[in-house]
């Protein structure tokens, strides 16, 4: 007996490692099944430990999903708040800068008109048939100065010495220093 044939050893090797193999196959369904257990065993003292707070829990991250979701839109509705605000701003400056050139061309005015306003203006009345007197009276009282001349014109039928056109017309605004043109009917 002292040697093996090789297929005698072939066939002892393979046994062997069928029992090795068998063994460690054995090994890790234990292993797999205890792991398995602990799992659970974890899985449910999580349960155990969570309790009535599971509930809440849940509750709670539903809640942090709902407020992230709001502040995701309130974040947006800043920033449309922020690029709205900056255009106001711009069209305000634009504004300021409008106004500030109307009050200034407002200054002006005012101080033109205090000028104006401090003349005598009075609205040209219609001299038109009225003597030259008439036309002199309202000159002087108006600070203007009269200009006439006589005309003669073949078409026109008036009285001698009536005035039979002006400038300017009647409701023409007259200020003191204005000049007033008449023409005079002269046969």
């Amino acid at each position: 007996m002292g040697l093996m044939t090789s297929g005698t050893q072939r066939k002892f090797l393979a046994a062997a490692l069928a029992v090795v193999l068998g063994l460690t196959g054995l090994w890790l369904a234990g292993s797999r099944s205890a792991a398995q257990a602990e799992a659970e065993r974890l899985r449910e003292k999580l349960e155990i430990s969570r309790g009535d707070a599971g509930a809440e829990i849940e509750s709670l991250e539903t809640e942090i999903a709902t407020l992230s979701t709001e502040r995701d839109a309130l974040r947006s509705e800043v920033d449309t708040l922020t690029e709205t605000r900056e255009t106001e701003l711009e069209e305000l400056e634009r504004v300021s800068d409008e106004l500030s050139a109307a009050t200034q061309e407002n200054a002006t005015l005012s101080a033109a008109l205090g000028v104006i306003g401090d003349l005598e203006i009075a609205l040209m009345v219609d001299l038109t048939g009225s003597g030259l007197e008439l036309a002199q009276e309202f000159a002087d009282l108006h600070g203007a100065t009269l200009i006439f001349e006589t005309v003669a014109p073949g078409n026109l039928i008036a009285r001698p010495g009536a005035i039979v056109d002006q400038l300017p017309i009647a409701g023409t605004p007259v200020i003191p220093g204005s000049v007033i043109w008449v023409q005079v009917f002269s046969p």
